[in-house]
């Protein structure tokens, strides 16, 4: 047990691990090394079952220190940094996660200081006496005094968190062969290449069965809607919230009554980190060939209208365009890029979805609950400081979208819709307050998408009036989903 005591002082925690951190008062104490977290005696490191059993996965050694701590009587923990240091694994890569103790609470990971890229990751290569260090800022320690709390005449309640060093192991690779092959190894597995249809059920029964290429060409004559999935997620995860009522809703699901106007409901599920959507859209053109091209209607989320649109010919030099696109409704989809894929910005990026995802309440949208498990494999890169390997990111980026832009053709309608995430509850406000500042400089966003940035074109996307909608809610919003079924009216 290690008593911090406000000062710049380091402490050795033992077990080649230090902390420094200057106004926080509390006790530190590091637990045994666990190998696993599915083992009674080892406690869960948050209260999420999927972040655990995630986590524990992915990183099969790691460090735990329990900490009760609490602000410094002048206050200052608010504006400083703790560091953290400890002795390098054998085989290097590290990161740290910062957990609540409160189930509401959320989970933030935190880099390395700048890893060596060359480095090579097998035991016998690495190099004695390394060490990681990790900063954090103090208020991910503390909690922050609430209205009118008087800091310096009381001294607060010991708030209690737990850090945890998480290692992960691959043997015999540098660290950039290692990222690219950590990416495309899961993604194979559990985003491959699928086309898919929907059978439409009662409220949450309605169920994605394979669609056969045999299929494709029976799609000519037909009314289609060729839905485009975002980011680590599936046709089934994206667009789940269109399959249920909302609170106080009768009658029809918007799944149900989109049924009601199309002959197929198809969607196309894809890697979205391990390559970019000019590969994903060449995959497609290959999967259902270029001699019948049908007319559809296209609903996509967030990444995934990068890809219809690619899909669609409007760069005609790069991919043969597959169907005839009338028009594209875009769900907060990056159509003049997002600063929130540049490689400094990976750690708001997987920190602001994995709380927000842990959120969702029960309900048919609940499904994309499941993308938690993309996300967190993301934790792997920021334990390598590395953004190679993950060109579905960084195709995203402002600067990338304006080249995209440039050379493009439209064909047929656009419509598009953003938000603007205001939360209320204390632990989303936090996580939200912070990122706008750190990464959007305060402008309107999704999370994920500043909200003028949805559209492609000189016409400003709607923007949902709702605060509490965000990046992965849009279909559970109301607004949302009148202004898709008005737009979405097949010929």
């Amino acid at each position: 047990m290690t008593e911090l005591n406000g000062t710049d002082e380091t402490h050795d925690l033992g077990l080649g691990i230090t902390i420094t951190a200057p106004g926080i008062v509390g006790t530190v104490h590091v637990r045994p090394d666990l190998s696993h977290l599915d083992v009674d005696s080892n406690p869960a490191l948050t209260e999420d079952e999927q972040v655990n059993r995630v986590i524990g996965s992915i990183f099969p050694s790691r460090r735990v220190l329990d900490a009760q701590v609490w602000r410094g009587i002048d206050g200052s923990a608010s504006d400083g940094l703790a560091t953290l240091a400890l002795d390098s694994p054998p085989s290097g890569a590290g990161v740290v996660m910062v957990a609540d103790s409160d189930p509401d609470g959320i989970v933030t990971f935190h880099s390395a200081e700048r890893y060596r890229a060359d480095r090579a990751l097998a035991a016998d290569e690495a190099v004695e006496g390394d060490r990681l260090t990790f900063t954090i800022p103090l208020s991910r320690l503390v909690d922050p005094p609430r209205d009118g709390e008087m800091t310096d005449l009381a001294i607060p309640a010991p708030v209690k968190k737990i850090i945890t060093f998480l290692f992960h192991d691959v043997a015999e690779m540098a660290v950039r062969e290692a990222a690219e092959w950590l990416a495309d190894r899961w993604e194979d597995e559990h985003r491959p290449y699928e086309l898919k249809r929907l059978d439409v059920g009662e409220p949450g029964k309605s169920a994605w069965a394979e669609f056969p290429v045999a299929g494709w060409p029976d799609l000519q004559d037909k009314k289609v809607l060729l839905l485009f999935h975002g980011i680590f997620s599936t046709v089934e995860s994206a667009f789940g919230g269109l399959d249920g009522l909302l609170e106080g809703e009768t009658g029809k699901t918007p799944y149900q009554l989109l049924a009601e106007k199309y002959d197929h409901i198809i969607g196309w599920n894809h890697p979205s980190v391990s390559v970019d959507p000019l590969e994903n859209a060449i995959r497609f053109s290959e999967h259902v060939g270029t001699d019948v091209v049908p007319t559809v209607d296209v609903l996509c989320h967030s990444r995934g209208g990068l890809v219809a649109r690619l899909v669609a010919g409007e760069q005609t030099t790069k991919v043969a365009a597959s169907v005839t696109a009338r028009q594209i409704v875009f769900a907060g989809t990056p159509n003049s890029g997002t600063v929130l894929v540049e490689p400094d910005n990976l750690e708001h990026l997987i920190n602001r979805f994995v709380n927000l995802l842990r959120w969702i309440p029960p309900g048919p949208w609940s499904a994309a609950k499941l993308d938690v498990e993309g996300f967190l494999h993301l934790v792997k890169f920021i334990g390598m400081n590395i953004e190679e390997g993950l060109p579905g990111l960084v195709y995203m980026s402002e600067e990338n979208m304006k080249i995209h832009n440039k050379d493009f053709t439209v064909t047929g309608s656009r419509h598009a819709i953003g938000a603007n995430f205001e939360p209320t509850d204390m632990a989303k406000r936090l996580l939200d307050t912070a990122e706008d500042r750190l990464v959007f400089a305060n402008v309107d966003n999704d999370v994920a998408v500043p909200t003028a940035q949805v559209n492609v074109g000189e016409e400003p996307p709607v923007t949902t009036d709702r605060g509490d909608t965000w990046h992965g809610t849009y279909f559970k919003d109301p607004q949302v989903r009148a202004q898709l079924l008005e737009w979405l009216q097949p010929i």
